[in-house]
């Protein structure tokens, strides 16, 4: 008897160290990574061409950029959220103006959800935002009579048009998207669907110039409510192990509602809108980069012709590309 309880004790004891030798290890499983952010801000010396761009003076001239692009992701199962933040600061020196300008102040933010059918579509909800931080000016290569809605107010070089923060554009849309090409190294998407805006301008000021005087004619803007169709494409990536960078973008909107078309005297031509670029980045260390940058954009509430600037630059950055 002594000899069977003692043999059960054994086994109690023993049992635990023997099942822990058997059994096979746990693998570690990766939780699965939902979000992602990228944060790239540059700063560039710039090369610019201006031909025939309305509002800006024709020429060659020099100008450093502060650009900062702040991208967030969430994505799961059908679900995407994107918000994304880009801001732009850049002043220029030019022998046509006695001192410095400002040559770029935009801060844009948009907010997207998409709800994907499948891997290549889905139906997308978006709004967002779009302004500047300091007061606009209209420069001068010499002092001019400025006459503001028939009325000759100051003789100057330069003169203001907008206060911070205004014009103010609100944007909102909703459609269709299908992506053919979606993978890590490269992405392409069109989009079609309706898209609405909403422009509040303040006391804001535009350039309304003929040249059939020696005074320089402002006008003041109007506020812009309108909706309409909207038609996008987007392509872009990296190739050459990241060496090289492509950014492709083209949209246009046709309103079929506007508050304003008939208040100012356009036709449906005149309020039709365009934006579009081509960015190249071709990479010399993780630091620095050679970029190349065509921009064309049309719109009434800016200026109502057709817009192209040309820019070559080198500029310095320090990305951050992370999923968690």
């Amino acid at each position: 008897m002594k000899r069977f309880l003692a043999v059960i004790m054994l086994f109690f004891v023993a049992a635990p160290v023997f099942a822990t030798d058997a059994a096979p290890a746990e693998e570690k499983i990766e939780a699965p990574k939902y979000h992602s952010i990228f944060f790239k801000p540059k700063l560039s010396v710039s090369f610019v061409d201006n031909r025939n761009v309305p509002g800006k003076t024709d020429g060659i001239y020099f100008r450093t950029d502060l650009d900062v692009v702040l991208n967030y992701k969430y994505a799961k199962d059908m679900h995407e959220f994107l918000i994304d933040l880009g801001i732009k600061e850049a002043i220029s020196y030019t022998p046509l103006f006695d001192g410095f300008v400002i040559a770029a102040d935009v801060a844009k933010l948009e907010m997207r959800y998409n709800l994907l059918f499948n891997k290549w579509s889905g139906y997308y909800l978006k709004a967002g935002l779009e302004t500047h931080f300091f007061p606009g000016y209209d420069y001068s290569t010499d002092a001019v009579d400025y006459n503001v809605n028939g009325q000759r107010k100051a003789r100057a070089k330069k003169y203001e048009l907008t206060t911070s923060g205004l014009p103010l554009f609100l944007y909102q849309g909703t459609g269709l998207f299908y992506r053919p090409i979606d993978t890590e190294e490269s992405k392409m998407e069109f989009n079609l669907g309706l898209a609405a805006r909403e422009v509040f301008v303040g006391d804001s000021l535009i350039v309304n110039d003929d040249a059939a005087t020696p005074e320089k004619e402002l006008t003041s803007m109007t506020d812009i409510y309108e909706a309409g169709g909207e038609a996008g494409f987007t392509y872009k990536g990296t190739a050459q192990e990241k060496k090289v960078g492509y950014d492709i973008m083209a949209k246009a909107i046709m309103p079929f509602y506007s508050k304003e078309r008939e208040n100012l005297g356009m036709s449906w031509g005149d309020i039709f809108q365009f934006e579009g670029h081509i960015k190249l980045e071709f990479n010399i260390n993780k630091y620095a980069s050679f970029n190349y940058e065509f921009t064309i954009k049309r719109d009434f509430a800016i200026v109502k012709e057709w817009q192209m600037t040309n820019g070559l630059y080198l500029s310095l950055f320090y990305e951050i590309d992370k999923k968690m």
